[in-house]
Parts: C-alpha cells; sequence; structure tokens
C-alpha cells in the first residue's frame, strides 16, 4: 500500500467525531499497527507461516484485499483452504456448503 493513511481508514476515522479516545495520535498509530507488517492487517508473512490454527481464505478481490495476497496468504498458512470466487450466484452457494464444512470439521464436539 502507499505511504500513509488510506482514504477508507480515514473516511473511517471521520466518522469518530463522537469518541474522544480516538484523537488523531491514537488514530495514527492504529493505522501504522494494522498496515505496517505490509501484508496482511497486523502480521507479516514469516507469522503467518508459524499459525497452526485451520484457516479458510476467502479470496479478495478489490484494493483492500488483492487476490494476490489472498493467493499468497493460502499458500504460506499451514493448514488451509481456499475459496477463490464467493460473492455471487451459485459461487456464493458453493463458498457458503465449504466454509460449513470447515466449521463442522474443525469444531471440537463436547
Amino acid at each position: 500500500m502507499a505511504p500513509g493513511r488510506p482514504a477508507r481508514f480515514n473516511a473511517w476515522a471521520e466518522t469518530l467525531t463522537d469518541h474522544p479516545e480516538a484523537p488523531p495520535p491514537v488514530l495514527d498509530q492504529f493505522c501504522q499497527n494494522l498496515y505496517a507488517a505490509g501484508f496482511t492487517y497486523c502480521c507479516d508473512r514469516d507469522f503467518v507461516k508459524t499459525v497452526k490454527t485451520p484457516c479458510v481464505v476467502l479470496a479478495g478481490n478489490d484494493e483492500a484485499h488483492p487476490y494476490p495476497i489472498s493467493e499468497e496468504l493460502s499458500k504460506l498458512l499451514p493448514n488451509c483452504e481456499c475459496v477463490k470466487e464467493w460473492k455471487t450466484g451459485a459461487a456464493l452457494e458453493a463458498a457458503k456448503a465449504k466454509v460449513k464444512q470447515f466449521w463442522a470439521k474443525h469444531t471440537p464436539t463436547a
């Protein structure tokens, strides 16, 4: 991402007018914490490689969630399933089923 705060972050921050606990320095640090890793929010590639928790990635396709990052993330995560198409129509229905199967497989029983 380009240096500085993304426009969508600034747009969100402008809605916080009734939150005195979120002055500009706090928002600047929050933005830095989110984006400084340079890969996914709050983590870098080395960390992602160590995640042992099963994961499912729903691939992105916009500025905030670029497809190449989704693809790389799904390759780096040791125990990951990737859903490449999921936003509309038959792909959405198939993705819903896949996510339900993922949760069923990875949710402990009592």
